[in-house]
């Protein structure tokens, strides 16, 4: 049997193989939200003033476009961000990043709004009484790590120790 030959992950053959996989994790966003909060391809053609046929034809990833991924994104009470991202992978071969992976990290932070926010999370405010000054305050240098479960963790250091 002939062994088969990797040359990237299937996203690297095209643009458009890639534009449809973003549009995929798009769409894949809005349904999981649709349905948690109990909004139906009806309620969404209302919103949208368009027939429910055209809504179905606005979930095919072939035909999204970003003004599409705004207008059913609003319709569904969510916010749309475009996100680039450098995952030393130049030459696609894990293809794109999921769309949920940064979700999920974006709650994990606290879901701040601007970067304030963001400060805050990473460096939180110590309070160190009333003596002490702001500006005698140095702040504590934070690296943010993933947290990663007990048994990743073996397992990597098992991975470094062979």
């Amino acid at each position: 049997m002939e062994k088969l030959k990797s040359h990237g992950h299937w996203t690297s053959q095209s643009v458009e193989d890639f534009t449809y996989r973003i549009a995929s994790d798009f769409i894949a966003q809005i349904e999981n939200s649709n349905e948690r909060h109990g909004i139906t391809r009806t309620d969404l053609a209302v919103r949208l003033k368009r027939s429910l046929g055209r809504v179905s034809q606005l979930f095919n990833p072939s035909n999204m476009r970003l003004s599409t991924a705004v207008q059913v994104g609003q319709a569904s009470g969510m916010k749309i961000a475009l996100i680039a991202y450098d995952d030393n992978d130049p030459q696609n071969q894990n293809g794109p990043i999921n769309s949920e992976i940064f979700y999920q990290c974006w709650r994990a932070m606290g879901a701040p709004k601007d970067f304030f926010e963001l400060r805050e999370q990473m460096f939180p405010v110590e309070f160190m009484g009333w003596q002490q000054e702001a500006a005698t305050y140095e702040e504590k240098q934070y690296t943010l790590a993933p947290r990663i479960s007990a048994r990743t963790q073996a397992g990597r250091q098992a991975a470094t120790v062979n």
